[in-house]
């Protein structure tokens, strides 16, 4: 997702006419631009929706990882195992919140969960490919909602979890059972309250980052773009790798860590 419109990208360009080629390679430009932005920082930067595991161990609260939290959409906790998604050569899955993709070097398909409300509609959906995956279901697991699954052992920083799959070697999903109606984000400081003590992990999933964008990240990508559209005609500004030391420095205070 493109973190700038294409209006803010050309103000840092010199005056021009613009044909819907331009505009088409400058909307490219800044959707890169866009995820540089994004793998510098470590931060989804505008607004994202991601979920977070937290080994809370009998705590009431728990601080967020992406950063600004704006919103906490759901927190379960419970998990059980739900899925095994295998294959018969190797692949990727990757579980967000809003679609499992399978892919492979054709490029792969996403299946939305909004399609496939539950554990056992996405394995059917899953079996009904012809690109070698496969779902086994787990036991109890049928009616578990697909807004709650997640990916074992892939929780990012950009909230995408990933895994690979190998013939032989299933990627376990689980499923969060137990909703924690009472869990509260306090935006100021970045904290949530559960309602009450978890003894195990809990899975929040919160809408994260900026809105509006802060200036300096616009005009970084803004930059990023600019040249990345010009490198395309062969006219780089710069042989350095992106974020230039410029973009980098307007980035600075928006990175965070892992530690």
């Amino acid at each position: 997702m493109s973190l700038i419109t294409l209006e803010r990208a050309k103000r840092a360009f010199a005056p021009r006419a613009w044909t819907d080629s331009d505009n088409a390679e400058l909307a490219q430009s800044v959707a890169t631009a866009s995820e540089l932005a994004r793998r510098f920082c470590g931060a989804p930067l505008g607004p994202w929706e991601t979920a977070e595991i937290h080994d809370v161990a009998g705590a009431r609260e728990t601080a967020v990882r992406h950063r600004p939290a704006r919103a906490l959409l759901s927190a379960a906790a419970e998990p059980a195992p739900a899925l095994a998604i295998g294959r018969d050569r190797a692949g990727t899955v990757r579980l967000s919140t809003t679609a499992l993709v399978l892919a492979d070097d054709a490029g792969g398909r996403s299946l939305p969960l909004a399609q496939f409300p539950t554990a056992m509609a996405l394995a059917s959906a899953v079996n009904a490919g012809s690109d070698g995956y496969t779902a086994a279901l787990a036991p109890g697991a049928a009616a578990a909602p697909s807004d709650r699954l997640h990916l074992e052992g892939g929780d990012l920083l950009l909230g995408i979890p990933a895994r690979a799959v190998r013939p032989g070697r299933p990627v376990p999903v689980v499923a969060y059972g137990a909703v924690l109606a009472g869990a509260r984000l306090d935006a100021r400081s970045q904290r949530v309250d559960l309602g009450r003590r978890v003894a195990g992990p809990v899975r929040l999933v919160v809408e994260a980052g900026h809105d509006p964008l802060p200036e300096p990240v616009a005009e970084a990508v803004a930059q990023m773009a600019a040249a990345l559209w010009w490198t395309a005609r062969g006219n780089p500004a710069s042989a350095e790798p992106l974020p230039h030391p410029a973009g980098r420095a307007l980035l600075a205070p928006f990175r965070q860590y892992r530690i």
